[in-house]
Parts: C-alpha cells; sequence; structure tokens
C-alpha cells in the first residue's frame, strides 16, 4: 500500500484510492461523536442554502455548521460536545473545510473521515479494505493552509500503519502549544479543544456511501 499525504482543499482535489478526510478541529471530531450519539446518517452539503431547501423537504433533518451560523437557523453547532438529542436523525452538514474535502475528493475511489476521536477504527478499516493508494488529507484551517492539529493527526495515522510507536501525548503538547491559535483555543475554549484531541474514543469509521457518510463499526482492537 502506498501512502500519501495531502494538505488542504488544493490537496484533496489530487487525492486518489482510499481518502481519509482529517479535519481534528472540529468536522471530523463532531461527525464522529455525532455517530457515537446515534444518528442515522450525515450528509455533506455545499452551502447553507441548499441545506435549508433540502431540510425543507424532510423537517426530520438537522443542519449543523460553525457556530457563526447560530443566528441563521442552524440546529447544531461544528462541535464534538454534543448536547442535543440526535439520536435516529440524519444530520446536513456544512463545514468550510472538513466536509468541503469530503465533496471534493472526486477522484478517490472511497472517501472516510478521521481524527484521534477514531485513529484506530480508522487503522482497522483501512486495513480490512486493502487499498492499493491511500490518501490521507488534513484539511488545515479553512481548507487554505496547514493546521498543525490536522497534519499531525495524518503523520499519527501513518505511524500506525507503518507500525512505529508514537507518543499520543508528546503529540497532543505539541498541537496545543504549536499554533497562537491552538494556544488561544486552550485559554478560551479548552472544554472543545480537549474533546477534540481525545484518543480512540469511538470505533466509529464514518464512510461515504452514495452521497451519505454511514457508520462503519471497527470490532479489531
Amino acid at each position: 500500500m502506498k501512502i500519501f499525504i495531502k494538505s488542504c482543499l488544493s490537496g484533496v482535489k489530487q487525492a486518489r484510492g482510499l481518502v481519509v478526510i482529517i479535519d481534528v478541529i472540529s468536522a471530523s471530531s463532531t461527525i464522529v461523536n455525532l455517530f457515537e450519539a446515534g444518528v442515522k446518517a450525515i450528509i455533506p452539503v455545499s452551502s447553507l442554502k441548499k441545506a435549508r431547501e433540502m431540510r425543507e423537504k424532510n423537517r426530520d433533518y438537522l443542519l449543523c455548521s460553525e457556530s457563526r451560523y447560530r443566528l441563521s437557523g442552524i440546529d447544531l453547532v461544528n462541535s464534538p460536545i454534543i448536547s442535543t438529542d440526535v439520536g435516529g436523525k440524519t444530520i446536513l452538514m456544512k463545514t468550510d473545510a472538513g466536509t468541503r474535502g469530503i465533496l471534493e475528493a472526486k477522484k478517490a475511489a472511497q472517501v472516510i473521515v478521521g481524527c484521534f476521536l477514531n485513529c484506530q477504527a480508522i487503522v482497522n478499516y483501512i486495513k480490512t479494505v486493502k487499498p492499493v493508494q491511500l490518501t490521507l488529507v488534513p484539511m488545515g484551517s479553512g481548507g487554505k493552509k496547514p493546521a498543525i492539529e490536522d497534519e499531525l493527526c495524518a503523520l499519527y495515522i501513518k505511524g500506525l500503519l507503518e507500525g512505529k510507536k508514537v507518543n499520543f501525548e508528546d503529540v497532543k503538547k505539541k498541537i496545543i502549544t504549536g499554533s497562537a491559535k491552538n494556544i488561544l483555543r486552550y485559554l478560551t475554549n479548552r472544554k472543545k479543544l480537549i474533546a477534540s484531541l481525545s484518543l480512540n474514543t469511538s470505533k466509529t469509521a464514518p464512510v461515504l456511501v452514495g452521497g451519505s457518510l454511514q457508520s462503519f463499526k471497527s470490532k479489531a482492537s
């Protein structure tokens, strides 16, 4: 298996084979925890306008997006801390990096979503599928420039696949102190940051199937 790392939106447009979309803070972590909270499916959408049109046709759908859209009629904020009952629901999700990356991975044979919360589940899924080519895509800040948490998560997953031992606590420390943005997050929204930097809390590998993400549960340890 050949493993490539291609960053941001420019990278995802080139990504081939089995593609892992990584947006640690927060789309990937939010997606994983939504499945842990019992959602039926998550549909990535390109715009809030499209999401609202889809919700008009099905009032049971819930809309998830960034916190700046709180006053625009969203039901859920893009955050790994799930405080709303979402059991059995279908989620329409729009984010600047994570879900956009899913939609832009047009050359992929298959798309899955990864973060620290489901690292081992992702590795197990990859080993089950045995792709000829694997592309890890750290989506970065707004999909435009690399973010340390996404880059290090991609390297962490690659290391696990290659049988390397990497100290997660060291990785976590580098993420928290490695950018001004994360230092600020630690000071102002520590709960959300730490929720995104927990390891293997989920056995879910979200897999894109026919336009929506479905939960594939890993049974291996």
